[in-house]
């Protein structure tokens, strides 16, 4: 495949849930937002097939529908001192992290967060690498 050489990768293929996905996504786009994805996703995945979770649709797409944070129980009212937002993201993506046995797409889908959000957030995150 041409993106196969060009990233020198195996890729080879995609899945096919992730084909559905992608067939039946609603493209604001062009032909070359598409292009982009599949392009992204082949140059930073390891894997040679993509999967669901690696396109990073999924996940906005399941955020539409996620409890808002009353409703999750995460935080019901801002208290008087207020929050330090960092430790508490910290704090949020450790536990995540811990929940899922280190694996990072797994821990991503419980905080109903993009893949490649958590990953940027977990690499700027003082500590956690």
């Amino acid at each position: 495949m041409e993106l196969s050489k060009k990233y020198h990768k195996d890729f080879g293929g995609i899945a096919p849930e992730a084909e559905i996905l992608l067939k039946n996504h609603t493209w604001k786009g062009n032909i070359r937002e598409l292009k982009n994805i599949i392009e992204r996703c082949v140059l930073i995945e390891d894997g040679p097939i993509l999967h669901l979770n690696d396109l990073g649709l999924a996940t906005k797409d399941r955020r539409k529908t996620a409890p808002s944070a009353p409703d999750a129980g995460v935080l019901q009212t801002l208290p008087d001192e207020g929050v330090d937002l960092a430790a508490l993201e910290k704090h949020l993506i450790m536990e995540a992290l811990k929940k899922a046995g280190g694996n990072s797409r797994r821990a991503a889908d419980l905080l109903k967060m993009n893949y490649y959000t958590f990953r940027y957030k977990r690499k700027n995150i003082e500590g956690l690498q």
